[in-house]
Order: C-alpha cells, then structure tokens, then sequence
C-alpha cells in the first residue's frame, strides 16, 4: 500500500533482461521463446554475426504504452496507483488480454488494498513504524 506507482513492474517501463540464449526481455519470468508469452515480452536479440543488439521497437513501444493509464477497466478505482493495472505477464498467462478486471486477482487487490486502508486508520502509529511513514492520519 505505501507503493504508488503508473507501472507495476519494470516490463513496462524500461527493464532490459538478457539471456543466455542472447534473447531481450523486459519480463522476468518470461526468458523463453517457447514461453506462449514470449511474443509480449521477447523484444530482441544480441546478433552474434553483426556484433550488436536488434530491436523490434513496435513491440517496445507497445510494452512501454502499458501503464494504469492506458487501461481503462482501472480509470475509476481508487487503488489503480498500487496495483498499476496488475502483473502483465500473469494476465497474460490467464490469457485475460491485458484487462485487470476479467479475472479474481482485481478483486483480491482491492480487497488487500481496502483492509490495508482499515489498519492504516485505526493504528496511524503501528503503520507509520510499519514502513508507511508518509501516511498521514487525521
């Protein structure tokens, strides 16, 4: 609850894993290219002959638009700022098509975020000590 943010990880916005197989991923879990996910998160390559990374900058470019205002199922709720539209590779892997709201993992946040909510105001001191100290209660 104490992390704000448009992003819910670096594969959208700016991670760069390279693999042994010299494949680019920005997604941590997905390292294969027979992950079915592979083609959302795999945007490039190391060439061995040429000496040098290529790019497939659409799909950057595509992985880069994915942030909590680019998804529309999150523009009213009041907790898209921590959860930032979810983890895009799980949502990929439950084949819900970029949509947060499609599966239980939405519902399992808001709840998280609204009991987080609860404990914040009824033990402002507790939370403060607990790592929330820009919470501010009154």
């Amino acid at each position: 609850f104490d992390r704000i943010s448009n992003y819910f990880c670096g594969a959208s916005s700016g991670n760069f894993v390279l693999t042994p197989q010299g494949l680019v991923t920005s997604c941590n879990e997905v390292t294969r290219i027979d992950d079915i996910r592979s083609d959302l998160f795999i945007f490039g390559k190391y060439d061995l002959e040429k000496e040098e990374f290529v790019f497939d900058k659409q799909k950057l470019s595509t992985l880069r638009k994915r942030y909590v205002d680019n998804i529309n199922d999150c523009s009213r709720c009041v907790y898209k700022w921590h959860c930032s539209g979810d983890c895009p590779a799980r949502l990929a892997l439950l084949n819900m098509n970029n949509n947060p709201h499609s599966g239980n993992r939405c519902t399992m946040i808001r709840r998280i975020c609204e009991a987080q909510l609860k404990y914040i105001i009824q033990n402002p001191d507790l939370a403060r000590f607990a790592g929330l100290r820009n919470v501010i209660v009154k």
